[in-house]
């Protein structure tokens, strides 16, 4: 059996960027586990300015196929995933040395967004400005949105609101 267990974002800033997704879709941070994230020369629980894991040591630069990392971040549950065992998450890190910003356009090649299921798209379209994302569709000639509706957090990654 394969499930599917999170995905990452890097971002500039770990803590804003999850703060955001908190806010807007609310996600639950997810306290570090003393058990997978104390481990001597790879990982540590550092508290400020939340509990959080800072990457370190060599062995992080293997693991992720980048010498040298040094990374911080959380991660955040999902909500409303129904199964009480298998909990989604999104990944939030910051990399000491970021790599160059790769294509953010719906239309390059790899990963481009993800996508939430909404109650009500002007609610959270509303929370998303609130909490210094964007707005990405382009309204129709009658002034209006799309039904299916493209926003950005606030260093950019896209997120789709698709009506629930």
């Amino acid at each position: 059996m394969v499930y599917f267990q999170h995905f990452n974002i890097v971002a500039k800033d770990w803590y804003k960027i999850a703060k955001f997704y908190e806010a807007v879709f609310d996600c639950e941070i997810a306290p570090p586990d003393p058990a997978t994230s104390e481990i001597p020369g790879f990982c540590r629980i550092v508290q400020d300015p939340i509990p959080h894991v800072d990457y370190y040591g060599e062995s992080v630069g293997r693991v992720v196929g980048v010498p040298g990392a040094h990374i911080e971040g959380i991660h955040i549950f999902l909500p409303n995933q129904g199964d009480p065992i298998v909990r989604n998450e999104i990944e939030i890190f910051s990399y000491e040395k970021p790599g160059e910003p790769g294509p953010s356009a719906s239309n390059a090649f790899g990963f481009t967004h993800v996508c939430f299921a909404v109650d009500d798209q002007q609610a959270v379209m509303k929370k998303v400005l609130e909490h210094g994302g964007s707005v990405v569709s382009i309204p129709n000639k009658d002034g209006k949105l799309p039904g299916l509706l493209y926003v950005a957090d606030p260093e950019g990654n896209r997120i789709e609101l698709a009506p629930r």
